[in-house]
């Protein structure tokens, strides 16, 4: 019987899609819960057979799914957010492209000397939720080709892990900015900030094999929802007129700062409406990030400390 609490989570970046590296140094993933699976597709067979029962249920295709949620510290997934955004740290600096980054991820459970590898793994969602009275929380979601088990580390070391002090919402978010040209949104009150990047990836299986030929690359999409009270008619009258807009926050942990902007948005849907007696009234506004032509980005994440 395997605890929980003896479970870990480590990774390294491929070099070759679907490939593990030789003698791997893993780096340890800080996680709050993971569902990292092996996923097998199965068809029962259609066959008739005149006594009624069934013959055969059979494999058609395998690929892996899943991945983990977090508590945000800083410089933990610095390597993971390149490969949800397609793009690469330059001078401190992070931009959604194009290039792919893939990874494996070994899930250990140390008391029973289990260990799962899955290799071939790209990002295939990241989302970040900041509300009031709680934690900065994330995850990571991947789609990958091999799974395999067996009772010996994959890793031939394991780094030593991030101990940099976890972000909350309360003090640890600054600069909240919202306008173009960007300007801090003075007496308008968040209650919740979030957005979800997904890379619409998609499985590209192949006949003779029990393992995807690769992992396709969709469109990338970025959304997000913010929650006000309701003081002013700032965020409504741009969601109505359809006008462009930016939205940027700090994360810091007092030595340390992300700061992430959305240089172009748009409000798609907005409801302010009133639940009942003794509660506030709440602006509920979903938004799109779209390409700006001066970053040539869609997001735009820095970082200093």
């Amino acid at each position: 019987m395997s605890d929980s609490n003896r479970a870990a989570l480590r990774y390294i970046q491929e070099v070759t899609w679907n490939s593990l590296p030789g003698t791997p140094t893993m780096t340890p993933i800080r996680f709050t819960e993971e569902d990292l699976n092996a996923s097998v597709e199965n068809i029962v067979s259609r066959e008739i057979r005149n006594d009624r029962m069934t013959t055969d249920l059979v494999q058609v295709s395998r690929q892996n799914n899943g991945g983990f949620q977090f508590e945000l510290s800083y410089g933990t997934f610095d390597t993971l957010l390149q490969g949800a955004l397609f793009g690469t740290w330059a001078a401190n600096v992070l931009k959604n492209g194009t290039t792919e980054y893939s990874y494996s991820i070994e899930k250990a459970f140390l008391d029973i000397d289990e260990y799962f590898l899955y290799t071939g793994m790209v990002v295939n969602s990241f989302n970040l939720n900041l509300a009031t009275g709680a934690i900065c929380t994330g995850g990571f979601n991947f789609m990958g080709s091999t799974a395999t088990l067996q009772q010996t580390s994959n890793a031939n070391s394991v780094s030593a892990a991030n101990t940099n002090d976890i972000i909350n919402c309360m003090a640890d978010v600054a600069s909240l900015q919202e306008g173009s040209p960007l300007t801090t949104l003075t007496g308008i009150y968040i209650q919740e900030l979030s957005f979800n990047i997904n890379n619409n990836l998609r499985p590209v299986s192949q006949i003779g094999s029990n393992t995807l030929a690769d992992v396709g690359i969709g469109k990338m999409d970025i959304t997000g929802t913010l929650n006000a009270y309701f003081t002013s008619d700032r965020l409504f009258d741009k969601f109505l007129a359809g006008t462009a807009s930016k939205i940027s926050f700090q994360l810091t942990d007092g030595v340390n700062t992300y700061t992430v902007l959305f240089p172009n948005v748009k409000f798609e849907t907005e409801n302010i409406s009133n639940s009942g007696q003794d509660s506030d009234i709440i602006e509920n506004i979903s938004w799109r990030a779209l390409r700006d032509a001066t970053e040539d980005a869609m997001i735009k994440i820095t970082r200093s400390g």
